[in-house]
């Protein structure tokens, strides 16, 4: 137990640290960016991310699959399992990267017919790079898995920060000098190679057993692997085209520019979702742990402190988007970069009731226990009413209706998999969950609503207006977040838990 607890708070303390460095720098570079080259080359940031999104179904959820392994040998510190495990997650991830690859390459000729209009040169070039970058990722996955499973993310995230600061150091000097995109690039996928191999190099020297001779995978394992993949492959299919076909269909129907502008919101957007991982990737390991290792009551107590976490970082995040996200695009860039408030608060609730938003304590459990198998139907159902929606609606109400065709798509999976954990983790109605959800819902609403229109009194116009803006309007949400659930135990949890934090940094 107290080892859970110290490798959650230095998980916390490094994955905050990195958070707030990438915070700066990611801003320094997509600044530089925007002043030395096109919107367009935003929009083709934001299509290839997309289409290698979609090229990762080749993973079949085989990840998933694998992580979910390796929990129950950690804590029981089963060497020998561990090593098999191991030795069949590298070969399958090594195929799956040859795969990628193979088929990454082979779309090329085929990139003319999902951008509606191109004035970029060496187009095929970039997309190419942009393979080879997602490639190296896999090479070295399995062994960052294994840390991560073991409670020890905060060493991949110290490896791979030193890495992104090289990286966006050097791309913001090619920037400047040669305005050059292709170097632009070349600069990514050496610091993302590089960061990759020390990763792995660190776990081989952890993990004697990574060099060791390994038994071959037994057929009872291989069949629950073969099961779990069979289940992850059905969530990431509906993952990857619930998230990653917004940007095709948006450059098809309405062109690189519109995607270049909503590429500016996804920035901000996921350097949000990334502090809400990295709060949630400290303690996943320790919860999968205790997960696989206590009875139904502990594990929904539990999953109570988790929501209450998710749902009040949801609900501040949201406010503050929806309150500051115009102002902050028209000082940041100008008033050419700004989309209307529906779509910003549309663009905003994709983000709440997404996998990074409310779903991720669910995830965490379903991850830890395997119970995406149970739930498989229902990631495909997401992922067809997902295409279907927007492409209905993008030819009546152009961006809302792709934005609509991802939230709608979405409840699908909020509803079946409410129902999933709450029978097989916690054996409990998913009752329970929604009468939860619900309650915090009526919180949220009246608390956005008033924050904004306190907020719509001021004038903002500059940086310092903004910055103003930002901590009234943080100082509001919190002061009512506190008045309404200070006598709640999940609150007076994690004000114990802030204060040994404090006392740790102390000492």
């Amino acid at each position: 137990m107290e080892s859970r607890k110290k490798n959650t708070i230095k998980n916390f303390i490094i994955s905050i640290t990195s958070y707030f460095l990438n915070i700066i720098l990611s801003f320094v570079v997509r600044t530089v960016f925007i002043k030395c080259l096109s919107t367009e080359y935003l929009g083709v940031n934001g299509l290839f991310i997309n289409i290698l999104s979609i090229l990762s179904l080749v993973e079949l959820g085989a990840g998933g699959a694998f992580v979910s392994l390796l929990y129950k040998p950690l804590y029981e510190n089963d060497e020998k399992k561990l090593a098999t495990i191991m030795k069949t997650f590298k070969k399958v991830y090594f195929i799956m990267a040859l795969f990628i690859g193979i088929i990454g390459v082979f779309l090329t000729p085929f990139l003319d017919y999902i951008i509606a209009e191109n004035t970029i040169e060496n187009l095929s070039v970039i997309y190419i790079m942009y393979i080879i970058n997602s490639v190296v990722g896999y090479i070295c996955a399995s062994e960052k898995a294994l840390v991560k499973a073991d409670q020890k993310s905060y060493i991949v995230t110290t490896i791979i920060q030193i890495a992104a600061i090289a990286q966006y150091v050097g791309q913001i000097v090619v920037l400047l000098l040669t305005k050059n995109y292709v170097l632009f690039l070349a600069i990514q996928i050496v610091c993302t190679i590089l960061g990759n191999i020390y990763v792995s190099f660190w776990a081989r020297k952890k993990y004697i057993f990574l060099s060791q001779k390994a038994e071959k995978m037994d057929r009872d394992t291989k069949n629950e692997v073969m099961k779990k993949i069979r289940g992850g492959f059905c969530l990431h299919l509906g993952y990857v085209i619930a998230s990653g076909t917004d940007s095709i269909v948006i450059s098809y129907f309405l062109g690189l520019t519109i995607l270049g502008i909503y590429s500016n919101y996804l920035l901000v957007i996921g350097i949000l979702e990334k502090f809400v991982l990295m709060i949630f990737e400290s303690v996943r390991a320790s919860a999968s742990n205790f997960a696989v290792s206590n009875n139904y009551e502990e594990n929904y107590n539990l999953f109570k402190k988790m929501e209450f976490l998710i749902i009040i970082l949801m609900g501040f995040i949201t406010t503050c988007l929806i309150v500051l996200f115009n102002p902050f695009i028209r000082v940041w860039l100008s008033n050419e970069y700004l989309l209307e408030m529906p779509l910003v608060i549309l663009a905003t609730i994709i983000n709440f009731i997404g996998w990074h938003g409310i779903k991720l304590p669910m995830s965490i459990f379903r991850d830890a226990l395997g119970l995406y198998y149970n739930d498989r139907y229902m990631y495909l159902l997401e992922s067809v009413l997902n295409v279907v929606i927007s492409l209905v609606l993008v030819k009546f109400i152009g961006l809302a209706g792709i934005f609509l065709g991802t939230i709608l798509s979405s409840l699908c999976t909020l509803i079946s998999g409410s129902c999933i954990v709450f029978k097989h983790a916690f054996n409990k109605s998913p009752w329970y969950y929604w009468r939860s959800l619900i309650t915090y819902l009526f919180i949220l609403i009246p608390v956005g609503a008033i924050t904004y229109y306190l907020i719509s009194l001021l004038k903002i116009n500059s940086w310092i207006s903004l910055i103003l803006a930002a901590f009234t309007c943080a100082a509001i949400v919190i002061l009512l977040y506190v008045i309404v659930f200070h006598k709640k135990d999940e609150f007076k949890y994690y004000l114990n838990f802030v204060k040994l934090i404090m006392q740790r940094k102390t000492k």
